[in-house]
């Protein structure tokens, strides 16, 4: 019976020794290649950390790189629209801007290359006068008192053309009608000519470079020739003298205002007429002026122009009395009517006894290019 008992619980123990060892689970040979993946995926990101970082630092300095350039062309492009561009080739907005288009007019800025404007332009001015003049009595020039109103009207055509290299060249052939009433004493006459006026050829070029921070420096030199008819002391479709006129103009740009000085000096040389050497004396000038761009398409603008001429000289002899000072007060406007062409109207008031009276101008530059 004992026997029965001990060898009954050995069955047992050996039942529940199987049974827990069937109870353990067969290891799978995939775990080991998880563990595997596990730790290849964490060296792997271990590594790509600092290369991330690289990238991030990369992209950075590229995006930074990115920002300089674009600020840098807008710079450029801000300089483009602020000054007119200078040499060999013009925006193509400058065309459909009515504030270039005066500055052009204005000698304040040359065309581009290739590019051209023909300009009708008629001007009449009034003026009265009493003072010293030159007549002729008696076969000779003299100095004389007299009293003159004159009526004048110019009508002329200009050709300007873009030359490159910052050069722009302009020729002017005039038509005049002048009407004058004076006495001397009191002997009343009235003189009516009319005919070809002095023709015009003008040569500007841009000095400096075209920044948006910095004004820029034009020179113009002027060529008028005696190409009219000129009477001694008559009313006369030309001026009788040659005359070369260097000047220099600053601009300065604060959009969307335009400021404009011109410094010019008129050299007009002695000439022959009616047997007298005659020397109507050289001539300062000041113009100053400012535009403003009231839109796109019409521009506004105001000046004042002031010029000193010295005593003539007549054989040599100074005339007291016969030196002029000439200042105005000038307001105009330009408006486009369409992409090529321009309606520029400007009416000047004389402030001293030597200015004529009123001046009004309407020119209608046209470009091409």
């Amino acid at each position: 019976m004992r026997r029965a008992a001990q060898g009954a619980a050995a069955l047992v123990f050996t039942l529940l020794v199987c049974t827990g060892a069937a109870a353990q689970p067969t290891p799978d040979p995939r775990d080991a290649l998880i563990e595997e993946l596990k730790r290849r995926i964490e060296v792997l990101e271990a590594e790509r950390a600092p290369s991330m970082e690289r990238e991030r630092e990369m992209e950075e300095r590229h995006q930074q790189v990115i920002e300089d350039l674009r600020r840098r062309m807008d710079a450029l492009e801000t300089q483009r629209a602020a000054v007119a561009g200078p040499a060999d080739a013009g925006s193509p907005d400058e065309d459909v801007r009515a504030l270039e288009r005066a500055l052009t007019r204005e000698g304040a800025l040359v065309l581009p290359r290739r590019s051209y404007e023909i300009e009708p332009r008629i001007e009449y001015s009034h003026r009265g006068s009493r003072g010293l003049g030159i007549v002729n009595s008696g076969g000779a020039a003299q100095i004389a008192a007299q009293d003159v109103k004159q009526d004048r009207f110019d009508a002329s055509i200009a050709l300007r053309a873009g030359l490159g290299a910052r050069l722009q060249f302009e020729a002017r052939v005039p038509y005049a009608v002048v009407r004058e009433d004076r006495s001397f004493g009191a002997t009343p006459d009235t003189v009516h000519d009319r005919g070809a006026g002095d023709i015009e050829l003008q040569l500007t070029r841009q000095l400096t470079e075209a920044r948006a921070d910095k004004p820029i420096l034009l020179g113009t030199l002027l060529w008028r020739a005696p190409t009219g008819r000129f009477r001694l002391g008559e009313p006369s479709p030309g001026r009788g003298f040659h005359t070369l006129q260097p000047a220099l103009t600053l601009v300065k740009r604060d959009d969307p205002i335009v400021f404009l000085g011109t410094l010019s000096y008129a050299w007009t040389p002695a000439r022959q007429h009616e047997g007298s050497d005659i020397n109507p004396g050289d001539a300062l000038g000041l113009k100053l002026a400012a535009l403003l761009a009231a839109s796109p398409q019409t521009s506004v603008r105001a000046g004042f122009e002031v010029s000193r001429a010295g005593r003539t000289t007549i054989n040599g002899a100074a005339m007291p009395g016969s030196d002029a000072s000439i200042a105005a007060l000038q307001i105009g406007f330009g408006t486009l009517l369409s992409r090529r062409t321009l309606l520029d109207v400007q009416f000047s008031a004389g402030l001293t006894p030597d200015s004529p009276h009123y001046t009004v101008t309407a020119a209608l530059p046209v470009r091409f290019r």
